[in-house]
């Protein structure tokens, strides 16, 4: 189900204001799980994107209003990472951004991006990903 006004409204920690592309394109479910995330977070997550046509890989989750990528200040790379575990996403990756996150109806998904090189998530690989991106 897609956001409406209605469902706008409900939200407690995100605007329809936020950089989510078209609001009224993204999920009902992915803003409840952000929810959930944010208030577990204790600190803004700042929306980069959420629905998108163009610019990601094919079959993104962006293409279906379905995911969402963005950062939070002054909080460690894997605590946010723990985080979105917690929260119940299905997609996570780590970017030198932050994070992004989904809710995929396929197999959870964990991956990150080193160097443009996209592979998936493994703890001696979340070690690196914080000294490469210097996340204090």
């Amino acid at each position: 189900m897609k956001m409406t006004d209605a469902f706008w409204k409900q939200t407690k920690f995100f605007k329809l204001s936020e950089a989510w592309g078209d609001p009224y394109q993204m999920e009902v479910d992915l803003l409840l799980y952000l929810d959930k995330f944010r208030k577990r977070l204790g600190i803004p997550f700042i929306i980069h994107c959420g629905y998108a046509t163009i610019g990601h890989v094919p079959q993104s989750e962006h293409y279906k209003g379905n995911a969402v990528d963005g950062h939070a200040k002054g909080i460690d790379l894997l605590d946010l990472f723990l985080i979105a575990e917690w929260a119940g996403f299905t997609g996570i990756g780590v970017y030198d951004y932050g994070l992004h996150v989904d809710l995929r109806d396929s197999q959870r998904s964990r991956w990150c991006r080193i160097d443009g090189v996209y592979m998936p998530l493994t703890s001696q690989r979340m070690d690196t990903l914080r000294d490469f991106y210097k996340y204090k």
